[in-house]
């Protein structure tokens, strides 16, 4: 699945999701964030996939080759085939500032 990501509605990249699993207790994917800078990759699994949930940051390039931590994803909008999505981005050094995203 490709979304296109946001910010103010101006386009800044996009998000590639690949659903490797999915059961009735679990459903598991990766995918990543691809930025004008680079692009930060991610892994989850989940039981509820209903947000706001966690996914793990599991490393970047260009910009974003430090990734680390963990992506706060709250859905703020809901539409049919998508939503508006706010990510935030935690890391173990600080927290850093929320960008709105739709998909």
């Amino acid at each position: 699945m490709i979304d296109h990501l946001r910010d103010k509605g101006m386009p800044r990249g996009r998000s590639n999701c690949v659903f490797t699993a999915s059961t009735p207790e679990t459903t598991t994917c990766y995918g990543s964030y691809v930025l004008e800078d680079g692009q930060i990759t991610w892994r989850n699994a989940t039981r509820d996939p209903q947000t706001p949930y966690l996914i793990a940051i599991t490393g970047g390039t260009g910009k974003y080759c430090e990734a680390s931590g963990q992506i706060r994803v709250v859905r703020t909008q809901s539409e049919a085939g998508g939503g508006l999505y706010q990510l935030e981005v935690i890391t173990s050094r600080k927290r850093a500032t929320s960008q709105a995203w739709s998909r």
